[in-house]
Formats: structure tokens, C-alpha cells, sequence
């Protein structure tokens, strides 16, 4: 993925579990979900950022 398209992405407030993820997403829009940290008791906390179906397409023709 370009930094271009990346740019289409909105970060969703928060950091998030790994079983909270199936609360955040749609089958409607896109994600990317990056690791950030973990937590004292070693739980890995995740960032998702959000496009919504044709933001960001890119004519490439």
C-alpha cells in the first residue's frame, strides 16, 4: 500500500484488544490494524484505521 492510499485511512479512536476487534469492524468498510504495544500483563493493544467503501480509489487509468 502507497503512503498515498494510506493517507485515505482515518484512525478509529483508541487502542483495542484483540478480542475487540470483532466489535469495531463492518463488512461495509476497509481496515488496517497495526500492533502498538502491550499492556503490563502482556494483552497486545491495536490501532484500526477506517476507509469507507470508495474513499480514496484512485483512477489509475
Amino acid at each position: 500500500m502507497t503512503q498515498a492510499c494510506d493517507a485515505d485511512y482515518q484512525k478509529i479512536p483508541g487502542l483495542f484488544r484483540l478480542w475487540d476487534l470483532q466489535f469495531v469492524f463492518n463488512r461495509r468498510d476497509d481496515y488496517q490494524v497495526h500492533y502498538v504495544e502491550q499492556t503490563a500483563d502482556g494483552t497486545a493493544l491495536f490501532a484500526v484505521y477506517r476507509r469507507k467503501p470508495g474513499e480514496g480509489e484512485h483512477d489509475l487509468g
